[in-house]
């Protein structure tokens, strides 16, 4: 199944990257590639992780601390978060478009 990122989503991952990035360049390259791989379990088996708001579901990216939100819309998924699991859990609900 393929995915398709919010704009939210893909600034979400732009500006996690650019945080650790910061730190070590290693790092941002690191969460990157933990988070496609992410993405990729996603992909090829959607409905492998749990939903915890209406149709919404959360996949936790491993070695870091984040969730990426998202709904099977049809045949795609839409990716609304990359967010810190640290954040406001309500604020990626406003994202989503009713």
């Amino acid at each position: 199944m393929n995915s398709q990122l919010t704009p939210e989503a893909e600034l979400d991952i732009i500006e996690a990257v650019r945080w650790y990035d910061e730190r070590d360049q290693k790092l941002g390259d690191d969460l990157l590639r933990h988070v496609y791989q992410c993405i990729a379990s996603i992909e090829a088996n959607p409905r492998r992780y749990p939903i915890v708001h209406r149709q919404m579901r959360r996949a936790l990216v491993r070695r870091f601390p984040f969730q990426i939100l998202y709904e099977i819309e049809s045949a795609e998924v839409i990716i609304y978060a990359i967010y810190h699991s640290a954040r406001d859990p309500e604020a990626w609900q406003r994202r989503r478009a009713d």
